[in-house]
């Protein structure tokens, strides 16, 4: 990597000194980030003492890719709130309503997991704008993890209305209704996150049947596909163990 930093630098100083054009001096900056980084994709985006986008520079994509963008982003959604609160936001999961929104009564809501860092979900309307957030650092209910390791993890929204967030970190996933006031913590396996490990509850998803019958819980620190029985891991009132699970972690 640090091969890779000096290698960067040094490409795009030669670069710099030879461009009269501030808008080609961002060129070279944000392809060397993106190269940098690995990542097929890259903007920059420059704002104005307003908060006002004047400047959104691209690199990865082809002229057309480019084109289907459109305009220039209106500092709304993740963008503005970079702008806002003058930090970075890595994205572990995103859900989007096809539901009216409880609150706004519009479709396509968009919920975030904000979980690296900032320990919440959040919530935009279809357009961008920012709705609501639910969710803070702690160990209580409807709490996330401290530490930068993605708490929560997922966000997913299910049949019944309800949003599961999931707290890796405390072995749980944390359900909310769409308005974030919690509904229930149900727990997943117990005890792993304790062993030093980055905790049982990944990810979650049902069974495609009307009623969701099946949770199926992605455990990455045991290797294992857990199936739960939805309803009663979600109305019990104590942990309920799940039906069977498969995977790497799952002896013979």
């Amino acid at each position: 990597m640090t091969g890779g930093v000096i290698g960067a630098f040094e490409t795009a100083t030669r670069a710099i000194a030879e461009l009269q054009s501030v808008d080609d001096v961002l060129q070279v900056i944000v392809d060397q980030v993106r190269i940098l980084v690995g990542a097929p994709y890259a903007a920059l985006g420059i704002v104005d003492a307003d908060g006002v986008m004047e400047r959104f520079i691209t690199t990865g994509m082809d002229g057309a890719t480019r084109a289907r963008i459109g305009a220039l982003p209106r500092g709304h959604g993740l963008l503005g709130l970079i702008v806002r609160e003058n930090q970075s936001f890595r994205i572990p999961d995103i859900a989007v309503d096809p539901n009216p929104d409880p609150v706004t009564g519009q479709r396509g809501s968009v919920y975030i997991a904000d979980g690296y860092g900032n320990h919440r979900v959040v919530v935009f309307d279809r357009a961008g704008n920012y709705l609501r957030q639910f969710g803070s650092i702690g160990s209580g209910p409807g709490q996330f993890t401290a530490g930068d390791g993605g708490h929560p993890h997922c966000v997913v929204l299910g049949r019944d209305g309800y949003v599961y967030a999931c707290d890796r970190g405390q072995d749980r996933i944390n359900v909310f209704t769409k308005t974030g006031e919690l509904v229930k913590v149900m727990p997943i396996i117990p005890g792993t996150a304790a062993l030093g490990v980055a905790g049982s509850a990944w990810d979650i998803d049902f069974s495609p049947d009307a009623i969701q019958k099946f949770a199926y819980v992605s455990d990455g620190a045991n290797e294992v596909m857990w199936i739960f029985n939805h309803a009663d891991a979600l109305n019990g009132s104590a942990y309920v163990p799940p039906l069977s699970g498969f995977g790497a972690g799952v002896l013979p």
